[in-house]
């Protein structure tokens, strides 16, 4: 394999091309960010073999806090006694598994599935997912060593930190400084795991609410002119400029319980150019009633409208012009029939249970966001 990075003080990049493996005429490289404004934190984003990368770089010096599957980089730190260190990270996205999946390793907390049914290899790691059941069928070993299980044994052998979750995988461990041949290794690696569980997902029984979640997306797709890919469940479109967004998550909202547990929903998406307000909008009932103290919350003087939102901005002063009465309307209508509504400079989004997963519920749910995301736009209008 072979691997070098190149610098570019002058642009405030760095170069980071990497080619090898059984790629050898595939090269990857991406641009990383500028070192100047983070000496101790930098990252590069690309693709690779029909995957986007996302790279980290993050100084540190080993410590007695490292973790435990640092072990090797702190034998290899102890041959170069007056190396700097990193921590390196490598994430790969992945099509969503569809499957609330969450496996790491080192084996850090309680599972809640199994990866084998193997004691020996499944203490190696903590496995969760909203469907369990399927979990052993999507890490089944084939016997040939090239299997997803396999991958990530080697690279949890190898001294690294592994998640695979729904939609990425990710490897990082503590190398010595700009080890491209670790990245270019760690980036092969990420992508075979990536592209078998794609491939062994894509060969399951669909999930019982699959064909019904699927069919009522297709409908709404047809309504409207937009585009249904059955793969991915989704639904994207436009309507003026709008663009819109219809899929299946398991992941939690962008604001509130973050932290919380999975669940599926259906999330309507309406983007618009940038309100330029800085603008931070979220359920109030999803914030703990001690994390309130923390959080700033402008008032916009509509009760109905201020008990049901946290609302922040970092330009204030445009909240007045914001928040017109038909936005606040149109927001408390819709945070009262959905698990989280939220907004931003760029978007609302709006979760669904799939319950509502019938042609009707979708309609209207997305009627709701497009005229919300029309009414911002004409009120951000209104002012230019």
């Amino acid at each position: 394999m072979a691997a070098h990075i190149l610098v570019a003080p002058s642009l405030g990049l760095r170069v980071c091309a990497i080619s090898g493996g059984s790629h050898p005429r595939r090269p990857f490289s991406m641009a990383v960010g500028a070192e100047s404004s983070d000496p101790d934190h930098s990252w590069a984003y690309g693709t690779h073999r029909g995957h986007e990368v996302l790279l980290g770089f993050s100084r540190e010096r080993p410590s007695a806090q490292t973790n435990q599957w640092d072990v090797a980089a702190m034998q290899l730190f102890r041959t170069l006694t007056t190396a700097d260190m990193d921590r390196l990270l490598c994430w790969v996205r992945m099509p969503s598994l569809l499957l609330g999946l969450s496996v790491s390793a080192p084996a850090e907390g309680l599972s809640s599935a199994v990866l084998t049914g193997n004691p020996d290899v499944d203490k190696r790691f903590v496995a969760r997912a909203l469907a369990p059941a399927a979990v052993p069928q999507l890490f089944a070993r084939a016997g040939d060593g090239g299997d997803a299980l396999d991958l990530m044994l080697s690279a949890v052998d190898g001294g690294a930190a592994l998640q695979v979750e729904d939609t990425f995988v990710t490897l990082a461990m503590m190398r010595p400084r700009e080890d491209a041949a670790w990245l270019a290794w760690a980036v092969d690696v990420c992508v075979r795991i990536a592209d078998r569980l794609a491939r062994t997902r894509a060969t399951m029984p669909p999930l019982p609410w699959h064909a019904a979640t699927a069919d009522a997306f297709d409908a709404l797709a047809r309504a409207r002119s937009f585009q249904f890919d059955r793969t991915h469940l989704s639904v994207t479109g436009a309507e003026g400029e709008l663009e819109v967004l219809v899929s299946l998550t398991t992941s939690p909202p962008s604001y509130g319980n973050i932290g919380g547990p999975l669940a599926y929903a259906i999330v309507l998406t309406a983007r618009y150019p940038a309100l330029g307000a800085g603008l931070r909008v979220f359920p109030e009932r999803a914030v703990s009633g001690l994390m309130k103290m923390f959080l700033k919350d402008a008032k916009v003087g509509d009760p109905s409208f201020d008990d049901a939102f946290i609302v922040q901005a970092d330009v204030p002063s445009a909240l007045a012009w914001l928040f017109t009465p038909e936005v606040r309307a149109r927001l408390v209508t819709m945070v009262a029939r959905s698990t989280s509504v939220s907004v931003d400079d760029t978007q609302i989004t709006m979760h669904l249970t799939p319950q509502a997963a019938d042609p009707a519920s979708l309609s209207y749910a997305l009627d709701d966001v497009l005229g919300a995301a029309h009414a911002l736009t004409r009120a951000r209008a209104a002012v230019r």
